[in-house]
């Protein structure tokens, strides 16, 4: 994507368009180098830098459908673990393992919560669309597992 050449001397190469270190505004089309938004003055090496990080950050998103997928598996494993300790009324191990199925149930739910520290232009050149509906629910089961598992063993 092309940027004013008055501003960065060169044609932008990144994938996503630059953006204010600072504050995030984009400063695609600006004539100074300073950002209108928050006045932060940024070099060419700068924007870049920023950009990377920004593209770095959004690939590591593009697992989370799997690790929310992963997420439900785990956590439906581990109510069948309690519900089998309670059916039988063998405690121990049935009970230690829905404890853990619900801590990496909550683990892979929050995973999603990280897009809100990733820039939107990211995650569009990236093509991910983040819902982190799923995530969240996901955590919160595996918070209630977790809360079952202790109830359970008492």
């Amino acid at each position: 994507m092309p940027v004013d050449e008055s501003i960065l001397g060169r044609e932008w190469t990144e994938a996503i368009p630059p953006q204010c270190p600072k504050c995030g505004y984009n400063l695609t089309g600006i004539s100074s180098t300073r950002c209108p938004e928050c006045g932060h003055r940024a070099t060419l090496t700068e924007l870049r830098r920023n950009a990377q990080e920004a593209l770095y950050a959004a690939r590591g998103l593009r697992s989370f459908r799997e690790s929310t997928s992963m997420g439900f598996r785990v956590w439906g494993a581990g109510l069948f673990c309690l519900v089998l300790t309670k059916a039988t009324g063998v405690g121990g191990i049935g009970v230690v393992l829905g404890f853990l199925s619900g801590l990496a149930a909550t683990g892979l739910g929050l995973q999603t919560h990280r897009a809100k520290f990733v820039s939107p232009e990211a995650l569009v050149a990236l093509g991910i669309e983040v819902d982190d509906t799923k995530g969240r629910m996901l955590a919160f089961m595996g918070v209630g597992l977790m809360l079952g598992s202790i109830m359970l063993a008492w």
